[in-house]
């Protein structure tokens, strides 16, 4: 097995090939692919953070699982910050003409060099993680009364028939709005 275990956002293939070979070039036995083996096995964990990154649910679960572990070690490669709360962590910086290969190499040969902690399961990341579903339920219920509400006043002569109809067309237009942004949401999370 792999003593490191790369996590990236699969959009970054094109920049993570060059850090990969690199790290391998210094003997270190280099995976890339997100396999429970590999990361459960791997003595240290590089977290390649970007922008494609920050949104990759992917990429944040593997480096929330290293972090637990003590094995983290994160790098990013443009200006971006590390999302919350590996922003509070330590970062070498790649972004810039002074990229900080010696900081990263020493950490490295640290934890590969020395004995791989037990190895604990992987936690299921959170849907919260993605985004806010707290909000878009919120939006839900939000045009669910409004409909409601509409319904009410068209049963008791508030509103005529072609009042409702308008009432109700822009209630089901605001709900296929929020599950749009949902599922948009969810889709570039699973995509990064």
């Amino acid at each position: 097995m792999a003593d490191v275990f790369i996590t990236s956002s699969r959009l970054d293939d094109d920049r993570v090939g060059p850090i990969a070979e690199r790290l391998g070039s210094l003997g270190h036995s280099i995976s890339r692919r997100d396999t429970p083996k590999a990361i459960e096995s791997a003595h240290a964990v590089v977290a390649i953070w970007s922008r494609n990154a920050r949104s990759s649910l992917r990429v944040s679960a593997e480096a929330a699982y290293a972090a637990e572990r003590g094995l983290l070690v994160q790098m990013q490669i443009d200006p971006t910050s590390p999302p919350p709360p590996f922003d509070r962590l330590p970062v070498a910086s790649f972004h810039s003409e002074q990229n900080e290969w010696g900081v990263l190499e020493d950490t490295l040969a640290k934890l590969a060099g020395g004995d791989a902690p037990s190895a604990t399961p992987p936690r299921a990341a959170s849907l919260a993680a993605i985004g806010a579903p707290g909000l878009v339920l919120a939006a839900l219920a939000a045009t669910l009364a409004a409909h409601t509400s509409a319904l009410s006043a068209a049963l008791s002569g508030g509103l005529s028939l072609d009042q409702l109809g308008v009432a109700s067309a822009g209630a089901l237009a605001c709900a296929g709005l929020c599950v749009g942004v949902s599922a948009w949401r969810i889709i570039a999370a699973v995509r990064a």
